[in-house]
């Protein structure tokens, strides 16, 4: 795809593009960067974009995981931030590395859940989406969802489990 080309196809999903993207991330700051990262990303794959069927499905496929590695990254980032803020100051130099410890164990086991699973969980602890919320950014069904979940929870509890049975 040469550059008239694209400009006459992609670059008229900006809106679109960015509608999603502020659903996603809820600001709009954010979006438009995501939007932006897109357009970067189907630029250099300009050569695959006439092969395609439906251009917009994947602008909005790649758009979409863009921003949930955002969510992803900035929300760990985040939640790191926000136990380390919880932590009580009076506590003494070995509670807080326990307790920084502890949250590096959460994240490596997090880090062992299949992909799916661990951004659906993300998603619902995290970030405190509803089930339909999380269905549609994913494009899975409520069903899928709930079942992802529960075995992303299960999973994460076997891994606390086991590591408490080989202390």
């Amino acid at each position: 795809m040469d550059s008239s080309r694209f400009k006459q196809y992609i670059i008229p999903l900006n809106a679109t593009l960015f509608r999603i993207a502020y659903r996603i991330v809820r600001d709009a700051d954010v979006a438009k960067d995501m939007v932006q990262d897109t357009f970067i990303a189907l630029w250099h794959k300009r050569e695959i974009l006439d092969e395609l069927v439906n251009v917009e499905s994947f602008a909005v496929k790649v758009l979409k995981n863009r921003c949930i590695d955002y969510l992803r990254t900035t929300h760990i980032y985040n939640m790191i931030d926000d136990a380390a803020d919880v932590v009580d100051e009076n506590l003494r130099a070995d509670a807080l590395l326990e307790n920084g410890n502890r949250l590096s164990g959460i994240m490596l086991k997090l880090e062992k859940l299949p992909y799916r699973q661990k951004q659906i969980l993300l998603m619902r602890s995290v970030q405190e989406l509803s089930m339909d919320e999380i269905a549609r950014m994913t494009g899975l069904s409520s069903i899928n969802v709930r079942t992802l979940l529960s075995r992303a929870r299960k999973r994460l509890r076997e891994l606390c489990e086991s590591e408490l049975m080989e202390l």
